[in-house]
């Protein structure tokens, strides 16, 4: 508890600090994420992304002369307060916002974006429900739809066998959208059976965690699902006895906390990611930003610190600081690779990207074909 507090002390002060040094010869970018409660590692870990960025893009001259300014706001999860905090950043002459952290928080944040003319870019968002979608929305992670294929072809490929699937049930634009396609998919591409219906379960409810935990030390299926956070999964699998069962991860899970949440059961499971860990320029920030934050990159920080150079460098490329000309900038961006692959925005600011299966050995990410 102790821990907990200090590191909540420490991010109001970093939110603080942040949002109080402004200058009016900056170009000012907001940043909103949930920073507290049990599953804020992703908005950590997205927060520090968003400063590694800027650090960079400031030490480096800035955007034509002028620097950047970052402010952070902790939406605290919830959809309400995600509005609330977007329109507090562009009254505080924000040109762009990078947020927000989970799929529930999409369809008001980018409602309000649409309604408010503001450019909003998620580095996590990926609910199938704003796809396809010509509007102020950008996101640098592909839609739900193709992560569930994607996870289709890995187990398939990998562990093929009837899977079990488990979805949390707080953030349901994410979890359902990502369960009952991987169910569509997995079943009628490869005519293998499944589990016919997800199993729900309530984030931090004892009783549901029990529930998964009985099922699936009785089952005789090949494989199971987590759609979950890393806290989620931890909780299910770390009381698991059932040695036969394959575990399976979406990259909202693959978090480096995942290992010290999970215990020992954790190892020898598998999950997905968008970044190529043998990447030797991956490698380079994952170091350097241990260095900065005494933390571990994540999917979250790296998909943050993209959406940050992507939103700068359509900066750079606009006519001016208005919502249109940053919006046409981000579309005629082009093949762009910021960290990792390149990647293109398509004409609903939605994206393609490649995807890395993982092992997960002796607390690290082991990437798998």
């Amino acid at each position: 508890m102790k821990n907990k507090v200090v590191l909540s002390f420490t991010i109001f002060l970093l939110v603080f600090i942040l949002s109080s040094c402004k200058n009016d010869d900056t170009i000012k970018i907001g940043f909103s994420n949930n920073l507290t409660g049990a599953n804020s590692e992703l908005g950590i870990s997205a927060m520090y992304g968003a400063m590694y960025a800027v650090d960079e893009i400031n030490a480096s001259g800035g955007i034509n002369g002028r620097q950047l300014e970052l402010i952070v706001k902790d939406d605290f999860g919830d959809p309400d307060k995600g509005v609330e905090v977007d329109n507090e950043l562009i009254a505080e002459g924000c040109v762009a916002i990078i947020g927000h952290g989970t799929s529930r928080m999409a369809e008001k944040t980018v409602k309000n974006a649409n309604d408010n003319n503001f450019i909003l870019i998620s580095a996590t968002m990926s609910t199938n429900v704003i796809e396809g979608i010509d509007d102020n929305f950008f996101r640098v992670i592909p839609s739900n739809s193709a992560q569930a294929v994607e996870l289709a072809k890995f187990i398939h490929s990998h562990t093929p066998g009837e899977t079990l699937v488990f979805a949390e049930s707080g953030n349901t634009a994410f979890t359902t959208d990502l369960a009952n396609t991987f169910l569509d998919y997995y079943s009628s591409i490869y005519a293998l059976q499944t589990i016919d219906e997800f199993i729900s379960f309530q984030s931090t409810v004892e009783d549901d965690y029990d529930n998964a935990i009985s099922i699936i030390n009785e089952t005789t299926a090949d494989n199971v699902l987590i759609i979950g956070s890393s806290y989620d999964v931890a909780k299910i699998y770390q009381k698991t006895t059932n040695e036969d069962i394959k575990l399976y991860l979406p990259v909202w899970s693959t978090t480096h906390d995942i290992f010290s949440l999970g215990g020992n059961n954790i190892n020898n499971s598998h999950g997905m990611n968008y970044f190529n860990t043998l990447n030797p320029e991956i490698i380079e920030f994952s170091n350097l930003f241990q260095l900065k934050y005494g933390d571990e990159a994540s999917f979250s920080s790296m998909f943050t610190y993209e959406a940050m150079h992507i939103l700068a460098k359509a900066i750079d490329n606009a006519d001016s600081l208005t919502t249109n000309s940053i919006k046409t900038a981000l579309l005629n961006l082009g093949g762009y690779r910021p960290l990792n692959d390149e990647i293109m925005f398509n004409e609903f600011g939605d994206i393609e990207r490649k995807t890395y299966n993982y092992h997960l050995i002796n607390h690290d990410f082991e990437e798998v074909n």
